[in-house]
């Protein structure tokens, strides 16, 4: 772990973001935001070398300096941008939960150029960058768009019967996770895998509730699953279709982050203002810094 690395958290309630230091574990400094922004999701761009931030409650985006963290600019997209995709040539993707649309945005010159149609409540969308698709969770709808990336135009509508809230594509990009929850049963969820050369299930993983956060393991063959309910993060093994161990967080876990050697794992904890630090290769939760109020995005940041 290099000695300048470092977690940035989005604290929604309380408008900041969280800057940790990873060497001594320690929060360093609060960015404070405009009052009501209501920071959620966070991207790295990395062709520009800036945090990418969505405002929940301002219906907008914003742009800071990843070294300054000074604010560069800002566009408006649709309402309750929840989630945001880049691709690889500068454009990126919000998610408009309460507007039923995806917002494009021009990385380069900061601003909104277009809008496509979504299902009902986009909840979170991912970038493919081998096929060049996007791939849309529409929680209402109780479907998954697949997208072609140039004309954006619905490629395979993917029924996903458990109320999709999370997409993630596999790191070769053959396969898709799609973190489903079953409203009529309590505290229970599954990871649904699709085969992209297909678009067939290939299998379902059971999970301990809602699947609110994926993550993939640099082995390819299992992931990280947050589990809001059961306050845990859970370790899936994606070849074997089972999970393997579970390890305790704090209350209302919500997003997470790996640093670049997938040693640790960083979840922030919504319910009790905290971030959990976890030894994966120990399987133990190391310790809680305390953030601003109701942490949710979360990325790491290597300086």
């Amino acid at each position: 772990m290099g000695i300048k690395d470092k977690i940035i958290v989005a604290n929604t309630a309380g408008s900041t973001l969280s800057v940790i230091d990873l060497k001594n574990n320690t929060r360093l400094s609060d960015v404070h935001l405009e009052e009501g922004f209501g920071p959620y999701c966070l991207a790295l761009d990395n062709i520009y070398n800036r945090i990418i931030v969505t405002g929940l409650y301002d219906d907008s985006i914003i742009f800071i300096d990843k070294k300054s963290f000074n604010i560069m600019g800002k566009a408006y997209v649709g309402c309750s941008p929840s989630s945001i995709a880049l691709d690889n040539i500068g454009l990126a993707y919000v998610c408009n939960a309460d507007s039923d649309c995806i917002s494009i945005i021009d990385m380069k010159n900061m601003r909104t150029i277009g809008q496509i149609e979504a299902g009902y409540m986009p909840q979170s969308i991912d970038y493919n960058i081998y096929k060049n698709i996007l791939a849309v969770a529409n929680t209402n709808s109780n479907d998954v768009w697949i997208m072609d990336g140039h004309k954006y135009n619905v490629i395979k509508k993917i029924d996903a019967y458990h109320y999709p809230c999370k997409v993630k594509f596999s790191k070769d990009g053959n396969y898709l996770y799609i973190g489903c929850f079953f409203s009529h049963c309590d505290n229970i969820g599954c990871i649904t895998v699709i085969d992209l050369k297909t678009f067939d299930i290939d299998s379902k993983i059971e999970t301990g509730g809602l699947a609110c956060e994926i993550l993939q393991m640099e082995d390819d063959s299992s992931v990280l699953s947050i589990s809001t309910e059961k306050n845990r993060l859970e370790i899936i093994d994606i070849l074997n279709e089972r999970m393997t161990s579970t390890i305790l967080t704090g209350n209302l876990p919500r997003g997470i982050a790996v640093n670049y050697e997938c040693m640790y794992a960083y979840i922030t904890n919504s319910g009790d203002d905290t971030v959990s630090i976890v030894d994966l290769a120990n399987g133990v939760r190391v310790t809680d810094i305390k953030v601003g109020r109701e942490p949710n995005g979360i990325i790491f940041l290597s300086c």
